[in-house]
C-alpha cells in the first residue's frame, strides 16, 4: 500500500527536547527519572514519566529493553512519540495512565519504526489525532524509514473516537512483509470513518481476545496478510460495512471462536482481488450475530473451511441474501448452526464443496442450500434444513443444485414448507440417496425446474432410497429428464397418494413403483433419433397416462454479488 506518513517533523521535535530538557543527552543522566512504578502496573520500570517532555526525553535516550512507565495521562501538544530503537517497552506506572492528543496538534500517538516494541496497559486517547493511535511499519513512506518487527498492542484501552485519515491502529509493509504483530486483550472505542485495525502485508499475526467497537468504520482490515489468527475477539460492527474484511491475498488465516455482532453488509468478507488468492482460510466456533446481513462471504478462495460456526438473528429480511455465501475451491462448510437469510448457504463456482452435518432453520427463505454455476463433484451430506414458514420460489426448495456433474446429495433431513424439499436441474452423473424429504408445499423432489439452452437438463442420475412425505402436489415430479434411476424410493403419503409425475419432457427413466400413484406422461426422443424414448415404470401401484397436467410456474429470480439466484 502507497502511504505518505504525516508526523510531526522529527528533527524540530529534537531541538525542542533539547533545548528543554537536559537529561535527553548522556546515558548518565537518566537517574533524573523515577523507577518506581504502582504496584498494579509492571514493577520493572526503566523510566517513570509524568508529562510530554520526559516522555520525549526517556524515548530519546533509551538502550534496547528499556522500560519507559507512563504516570497519569499526559496530553500530548508538539509531538508523535516516535520509536527508533529496538526491545522498547512502554507501559503504565499507575493504572489508567496514558497518552491523550491534544486538539490538532498531532498524527499519531506512536510511530514505531523500530523492531519487538511493546505497548502495554495504556489508556490511549487519540480521537485528536489526525491520523490515529499507533502506526507501525517496515520500509519507506516519504522521508521515512521503517523496521518495524514483533509490534506488540496488549491490554491498552484506545480511543479513536472521531474523524482520521488512517485506522485506529495500522501495521504495515511496503518491504515485502512486516514480520510479526501481536494485538491482544485490548479494548478499541469506535472509529469513526476508517477501520480500528489494520493489517497490510503482515506475516505472521496474532489479534486475540480484543472488544472492537468499529462504529461506522469497519472493525479489522487484512491486506496481504500471511499465517494470521484471530480468536477471542469481540467484534461489534456497529454502522459499518463489514466486521472483518480481507481483500487482496492473503494466505493461511484463521478466525476461531470469535463473537461478531454483524455490520451492515457482512460480519467476515474475505475476498481475492483480480489476479491474486486466499487460500487457506479457516472459520471455526465463531459466534455470528446478524441483522439482515451476510454472517460469512468467501470469493475467490482455495482450501476454505467453515466449521462449528453459530449464525443468529433476524436474516429473512433482505432478499437476495444467504447465511453465507461462497465462491470456493476445495471448500468445506461442515457442524455450522444457523438460521437462515434469503438463502442459507448460496455458492457459487464452487467445485468440490463439501456442505455436511449442518443445521439450518429458516422463517421465510427463497432457497436453503442453494450450488450452481459449477458444481461438479460437490457433496451435500447430512445435513438438517427446515423451513418454518412457506418459501416461495417455486423452482427453489430446501436444497437447490444445478450446473454440475458427480454431484452427491445423500442423507439430508430436509423439512417445512419448502416450495420443494430438493430442486434439482442441469446435473448429470449424480446420485441422491437416502434423503428424507417432509412437508414440501409442492413436491418432495423436482427435476429440471427450470428453462435451459440444453434439450435435457437432468440425465443419468441415480435417485436411491428416498423417503418424501407430506408434500402437497406430488413425492416427486420429472421434466425435461433423461435415463434417470428411481430406485428404492418411498413416495406414500403425499397429496392425493402420487408418488411421482413424469412430464411430457422427460424419457428412458426408470422407476420402482412403491403402490403409489405414478403418472407418466413422458416419451421424449431423449438421443434424437426421431424414436421416442418411454419411461419404464415397473413395481407396484398404478401408473396413469395422459393425464392433462401443467408444469408448475417458476418464480422470479433473486441475485447476490453479480450472480443470479436459478
Amino acid at each position: 500500500m502507497n502511504r505518505a506518513l504525516s508526523v510531526t517533523p522529527l528533527l524540530l521535535l529534537a531541538v525542542v527536547v533539547a533545548c528543554q530538557d537536559p537529561s535527553v543527552a548522556p546515558a548518565a543522566v537518566r537517574p533524573v527519572f523515577a523507577t518506581a512504578a504502582a504496584a498494579s502496573c509492571p514493577a520493572h520500570a526503566t523510566f517513570v514519566v509524568s508529562d510530554e517532555l520526559a516522555l520525549l526525553s526517556a524515548v530519546g535516550s533509551a538502550q534496547p529493553h528499556d522500560t519507559i512507565a507512563v504516570s497519569g495521562m499526559i496530553e500530548m501538544t508538539f509531538a508523535d512519540v516516535f520509536v527508533e530503537t529496538d526491545g522498547l517497552t512502554f507501559t503504565c506506572a499507575t493504572p489508567g495512565s496514558g497518552l491523550r492528543a491534544a486538539p490538532a496538534a498531532i498524527s499519531w500517538l506512536f510511530v514505531v519504526l523500530s523492531k519487538h516494541v511493546t505497548v502495554e496497559s495504556l489508556t490511549l486517547d487519540a480521537s485528536n489525532t489526525l491520523n490515529g493511535a499507533v502506526v507501525a511499519f517496515n520500509g519507506v513512506e516519504g522521508p521515512f524509514t521503517g523496521f518495524a518487527e514483533d509490534v506488540r498492542l496488549v491490554g491498552n484501552d484506545v480511543i479513536c473516537a472521531g474523524q482520521h485519515l488512517e485506522d485506529c491502529v495500522s501495521i504495515r509493509s511496503d518491504a515485502g512483509g512486516l514480520q510479526g504483530a501481536l494485538i491482544s486483550a485490548n479494548t478499541f472505542e469506535a472509529n469513526t470513518n476508517n477501520s480500528t485495525i489494520g493489517l497490510y502485508a503482515v506475516n505472521g499475526s496474532r489479534v486475540d481476545a480484543n472488544t472492537i467497537r468499529a462504529g461506522s468504520g469497519w472493525g479489522i482490515f487484512l491486506y496481504g496478510v500471511n499465517d494470521a489468527r484471530l480468536e477471542e475477539n469481540t467484534v461489534e460492527g456497529g454502522s459499518g460495512l463489514f466486521g472483518l474484511v480481507l481483500f487482496g491475498s492473503g494466505d493461511d488465516i484463521r478466525l476461531i471462536q470469535n463473537h461478531f455482532l454483524c455490520a451492515v453488509e457482512s460480519c467476515v468478507h474475505i475476498e481475492s482481488d483480480p489476479g491474486s488468492v486466499v487460500q487457506r482460510v479457516l472459520i471455526s466456533g465463531n459466534h455470528f450475530q446478524a441483522d439482515t446481513q451476510l454472517a460469512i462471504f468467501l470469493g475467490g478462495v482455495n482450501d476454505a473451511r467453515v466449521e462449528g460456526n453459530t449464525i443468529e438473528g433476524a436474516l429473512g429480511a433482505r432478499l437476495g441474501n444467504a447465511a453465507v455465501f461462497v465462491a470456493v475451491s476445495r471448500g468445506r462448510l461442515a457442524g455450522n448452526s444457523s438460521q437462515c437469510a434469503d438463502a442459507c448457504v448460496f455458492a457459487a463456482r464452487s467445485p468440490g464443496l463439501v456442505i455436511a452435518s449442518n443445521q439450518f432453520q429458516s422463517a421465510g427463505s427463497s432457497t436453503g442450500i442453494h450450488l450452481q454455476e459449477g458444481t461438479d463433484g460437490d457433496s451435500v451430506v447430512g445435513n438438517t434444513i427446515v423451513a418454518t414458514v412457506s418459501s416461495f420460489v417455486p423452482q427453489f426448495g430446501g436444497i437447490r443444485v444445478r450446473d454440475g456433474a458427480g454431484v452427491v446429495v445423500a442423507d439430508n433431513i430436509v423439512r417445512g414448507p419448502w416450495a420443494n424439499s430438493i430442486a434439482a436441474t442441469d446435473l448429470t452423473g449424480s446420485d441422491f440417496e437416502r434423503n428424507t424429504l417432509q412437508n414440501a408445499a409442492s413436491y418432495g423432489l423436482r427435476l429440471s425446474s427450470d428453462v435451459s439452452s440444453l434439450p435435457v437438463l437432468t440425465s443419468v442420475n441415480v435417485f436411491r432410497a428416498n423417503r418424501a412425505s407430506g408434500a402437497g402436489s406430488a413425492g416427486m415430479f420429472a421434466q425435461f429428464a433423461c435415463n434417470n434411476q428411481f430406485i428404492g424410493n418411498a413416495l406414500q403419503r403425499n397429496a392425493g397418494n402420487v408418488g411421482a409425475v413424469f412430464d411430457v419432457t422427460t424419457g428412458a427413466n426408470t422407476l420402482v413403483g412403491d403402490g403409489t400413484i405414478v403418472v407418466d406422461n413422458g416419451s421424449f426422443d431423449c438421443n434424437g433419433d426421431g424414436v421416442p424414448d418411454p419411461n419404464v415404470i415397473t413395481g407396484l401401484g398404478p401408473v396413469r397416462r395422459g393425464v392433462p397436467l401443467a408444469a408448475p410456474a417458476n418464480g422470479a429470480r433473486t441475485s447476490r454479488r453479480g450472480s443470479a439466484l436459478n
